[in-house]
């Protein structure tokens, strides 16, 4: 389990707060928070939602913890069409876009939500299916996922990190937040 707590908290650096405790030696914190069995897994989510324990029965994995803590991180990113394209770029002209061209076919991704919550105040997210040809073919995409920032002046600014990381693309979009 150690093993899949370490992989989780890397690879969602700056998305969750992670932490671990030894009950033996904070059994104060573990009686005031109720902790009655080990290893306990809690979510702590934003206020006003309850906490979690996860259910360890069935292998626990760092998929499950994603899954678990995905559940809690909202989704301000809207579905972005040939339709409604225009509309999204030049509504709020000062307010700069960010694109997400992927091929998945429902959903946005773990990343992508926590960004669009992380700068919910200060840009505006919108996800594009790989099915949307013609804006696919509009900003040259050739492979996915890529990633835009759509300013109301200029030509779109790609980002071209080697990895789609959370913290890569917060430093790229922080910029222009």
């Amino acid at each position: 389990m150690a093993k899949d707590f370490g992989a989780f908290a890397t690879d969602n650096l700056g998305i969750c707060r992670i932490g671990a405790m030894d009950c033996d030696e904070f059994g104060a914190i573990c009686d005031k928070e109720k902790v009655a069995s080990f290893p306990t897994v809690r979510v702590y989510p934003p206020f006003p939602a309850p906490t979690s324990d996860l259910d360890l029965s069935n292998n626990f994995d760092a998929k499950k913890l994603k899954s678990a803590a995905g559940r809690f991180i909202e989704d301000k990113a809207i579905e972005v069409t040939s339709n409604n394209h225009k509309l999204f770029v030049e509504e709020n002209p000062g307010t700069p876009k960010v694109l997400l061209f992927t091929n998945a076919k429902k959903g946005t991704p773990f990343i992508y939500k926590a960004l669009s919550q992380a700068f919910e105040k200060t840009l505006q997210f919108g996800i594009v299916r790989e099915s949307e040809d013609a804006l696919v073919k509009q900003y040259k995409v050739k492979t996915f996922p890529s990633l835009f920032v759509v300013k109301n002046e200029g030509k779109p600014l790609k980002y071209e990190g080697k990895e789609f990381t959370y913290n890569g693309i917060f430093e790229f979009i922080n910029i222009h937040s």
